[in-house]
């Protein structure tokens, strides 16, 4: 071999592309980055074929190694335009099927160069010229030789076209890129058009310096896809990715270095293509902010950042997460920044309403209380409801289990509401309701009634996805309602006792004093023409008659009393005996003229605590009648029975007694149950009224027992002390 300033470039340039080769294999898991450093070996294996023909001191060497620069040259435009297609993403281009057509003409044409020899249509008549500083091989290139420059030509033109689209198409941080590999490609073109000896010749150039311009336009590639990173993504992909993106998009790679941008982006954080391939915390403004840099780089991070630019606030939401090529490899990390501002003040816009309709529940004086239609979850319970039901929301409620969860019953009992009849229930079946029939015990144990409104709750289409109600406590309008209830009642006993009244002035005053009248005015007119005996027997009649009208005119006069709460009570404790002594003494005269005998046993020894008025009056109507209901040669016993804290008097006689109807009604104001005496004496059933209002102001109890026939025992009873 011969070495000398001509062959020594050369294969200086074969060196420095095979290491561009092996750095580009460092790269090889980058896009592109593989396919490129075929690119550089096909100009390796040419730049070294020429270097060694042009060394060579024989014809059979020099052929020999012009075979591997007619290999490494013919492959050149196949790897070259694969590379291409690969940037615009074109997989139809990259499909294995078709990538064996990049290569028919290269195999074709090696395959005739190698068997040259026997049928000589790649070249003819090769000889070796043995210069003074470097040999040379001369040959006369035949067809094959043409087809295979002319398919160099061709794919070179074709990769370029490519190249120069992108150029064209992209924005202007790839255009740097694109111009570097159509730079780098358009000048070996050019120089190996114009300086190649079997090409235009215009140049008498013994030597091919197509080997040196190219390493020197795989460096420029190098270096430039190096420096912009072209490997990372395809240009056209990223115009659809990134540019037509409302939101931000920012890549950086492994070692976090910028490696492309949008216009958005641009915009929102004022870098430019400048900023390219520097690192991130002097480009993107929040990411010292938020100590991005200390972040898990295979892990997803998410940021809310804030800006104030003309004092107007803006918000961004940031996304940082890593991108991993086919082999799940670790390649670096997209950034998305999305404007939040619109969302941020409808948040607080809707935040402010929330706080608005939250002070309004909570200030409502009702209880609201909604679910979730589907599963009975609570979702708002204002704090009157909490206050009412004595409970916050509880998460274990569901459609099934209300009733028991928030201890529902039905009002007065303890048996459990059912809650398919709960409005809150009904609400859930899209049904409005109302009760007010329900309680809810507290878990104090205290219980609150309630009044319950119920309605679903419809979403945009008309469905059910959640069921509201409102309730009050209605416990004192309860109260209130059973108040007026009694007083209703009272006011009908009042009526009664009016009526009662009216009843007895009309009819147990009238007869009486018409007696007194008729026969008053008879001894008025008559009295000479009268004879003693009838004088004698009128005047009795008249004076039975007052008496019977001053009797009743008394209990009329105390009933009033009492109903009116003038009546003095003053009790003290009395001789028992003494008391039914001086009670039954005014009766005595009536049961003689009856002739009916009145016996008292069990009262000596014995002392009650009474009001001694009250009491007298109650024996005295006892007794009264006992004599009034009892016929001639009749008996009348009072007898008395001592308990603990009690001593019961009964008055018991053998009388006409008294049938169930009568008895029933024996103690109603509104009930007529006055009847004659056994001698026609008159009754109002007034004193029996007052017999057991006296009694039961004692805190005692007045009953009767009797039966038709058979005569009546009245028992009552009285504290033994004060």
């Amino acid at each position: 071999m011969q070495w000398n300033v001509y062959n020594l470039p050369i294969v200086l340039s074969a060196v420095i592309l095979l290491i561009l080769f092996f750095l580009l294999l460092r790269l090889r898991k980058a896009r592109g980055a593989l396919l490129f450093s075929f690119v550089v070996m096909c100009f390796f294996l040419y730049a070294l074929g020429y270097g060694l023909v042009i060394t060579s001191n024989s014809i059979d060497k020099a052929l020999q190694y012009f075979v591997i620069e007619r290999i490494g040259a013919g492959l050149i435009p196949s790897f070259y335009l694969i590379f291409a297609v690969s940037f615009i993403e074109d997989f139809n281009l990259l499909r294995k099927s078709f990538i064996p057509l990049y290569f028919v003409i290269p195999f074709c044409a090696i395959i005739v160069l190698l068997t040259n020899q026997w049928h000589g249509l790649f070249y003819n008549n090769p000889t070796f010229v043995q210069g003074k500083y470097f040999a040379t091989l001369l040959y006369d290139p035949e067809i094959w030789y043409y087809i295979l420059q002319f398919y160099i030509l061709i794919g070179s033109l074709v990769v370029n076209g490519i190249l120069i689209t992108l150029f064209i198409k992209g924005s202007s941080i790839y255009r740097k890129q694109i111009g570097t590999i159509v730079f780098g490609s358009l000048s070996i073109i050019f120089l190996h058009t114009l300086f190649h000896p079997n090409m235009l010749g215009l140049f008498d150039l013994k030597i091919n310096p197509t080997p040196y311009f190219s390493s020197i336009a795989g460096i420029i590639i190098f270096v430039g896809l190096k420096r912009y990173n072209l490997f990372r993504f395809a240009p056209i992909v990223r115009e659809t990715l990134f540019e037509k993106m409302a939101d931000a998009v920012i890549v950086l790679d492994k070692n976090r270095i910028l490696v492309d941008f949008n216009h958005t982006a641009s915009e929102y954080l004022s870098i430019n293509s400048n900023d390219i391939g520097k690192p991130a915390e002097q480009v993107l403004a929040f990411w010292n902010d938020f100590k991005c840099g200390d972040a898990e780089v295979s892990n997803r991070n998410d940021y809310e950042y804030k800006t104030s630019a003309h004092d107007v606030a803006t918000y961004f939401q940031i996304n940082i997460s890593p991108y991993f090529d086919k082999s799940n490899s670790f390649q670096g990390q997209i950034i998305m920044m999305r404007d939040i501002t619109t969302q941020k003040e409808a948040e607080k816009v809707l935040e402010s309403q929330t706080r608005l309709i939250n002070t309004m529940l909570d200030n409502l004086p009702i209880g609201i209380f909604m679910v979730n239609a589907k599963t009975g979850k609570p979702l708002i319970a204002n704090n009157r409801a909490k206050e009412l039901l004595g409970r916050d929301i509880l998460p274990s409620a569901n459609r099934e289990n209300l009733s028991e969860v928030y201890e529902a019953y039905i009002c007065g009992t303890n048996t459990r509401y059912p809650t398919i009849e709960m409005p809150i229930s009904k609400g859930m079946l899209g049904e409005s309701s109302h009760v007010d029939n329900m309680e809810v015990e507290r878990p104090d144990g205290s219980r609150v009634q309630l009044e319950i409104f119920g309605c679903p709750v419809l979403d945009a289409q008309g469905n059910v996805f959640a069921s509201l109600v409102g309730f009050m406590d209605i416990s004192d309008r309860k109260e209130t309602e059973q108040m007026i209830q009694s007083q209703n009642k009272e006011l009908q006993n009042l009526n009664a006792t009016k009526d009662k009244f009216f009843s007895i002035i009309a009819h147990d005053l009238k007869n009486p004093i018409n007696a007194i009248l008729g026969f008053s005015h008879l001894l008025k007119t008559e009295i000479n023409e009268l004879e003693k005996e009838e004088i004698s027997d009128y005047s009795s009649v008249i004076y039975n008659s007052t008496l019977q009208t001053s009797k009743l005119l008394e209990n009329l006069l105390e009933w009033s009393r009492v109903q009116r709460g003038l009546l003095d009570f003053s009790p003290k404790e009395v001789s028992l005996q003494e008391l039914v002594d001086e009670s039954i003494e005014p009766l005595l005269a009536s049961a003689r003229n009856k002739e009916i005998e009145i016996k008292k046993s069990q009262l000596n020894g014995l002392s009650v605590c009474a009001d001694r008025h009250m009491i007298s009056s109650v024996i005295r109507n006892l007794v009264s009648n006992a004599i009034k209901f009892t016929p001639k040669n009749g008996c009348i016993e009072i007898n008395s029975e001592v308990s603990q804290h009690f001593i019961k008097l009964t008055v018991t006689d053998n009388g006409i007694g008294m049938e169930k109807g009568i008895l029933d009604n024996l103690f109603k104001i509104d009930a007529k149950v006055n009847r004659q005496g056994t001698e026609g004496e008159a009754s109002s059933g007034l004193g029996l009224l007052l017999c057991k209002e006296f009694v039961e102001k004692h805190k005692g109890k007045l009953w009767v027992e009797s039966e038709a026939g058979n005569g009546s025992t009245f028992s009552f009873t009285l504290p033994k002390e004060v």
